[in-house]
């Protein structure tokens, strides 16, 4: 892995981990989901399918140009589609 790439997370991690409310100090973002919000942001704008929002959703408030959604909302608009 890139050191950038490396250093992207933690940096966004804190950041989002800074961000929270003392409410929502249950668990900060991990590190793997800190490594794929930075990957997102390094390859452009990008959709981050997910199947629980809530440990990304911080991280992607702190990147540029990431948005997270929900894999069955997702599924839900696909499916209108037809």
């Amino acid at each position: 892995m890139p050191k950038e790439l490396a250093r992207r997370a933690a940096a966004l991690r804190t950041k989002a981990i800074a961000a929270m409310t003392r409410s929502d100090r249950k668990a900060p973002p991990s590190a793997v989901d800190a490594l794929v919000v930075a990957y997102a942001e390094a390859e452009g704008p990008a959709f981050v399918l997910t199947g629980d929002g809530k440990d990304l959703r911080p991280l992607a408030a702190e990147a540029r140009g990431v948005q997270v959604e929900m894999l069955a909302q997702a599924v839900e608009k696909s499916r209108g589609h037809r």
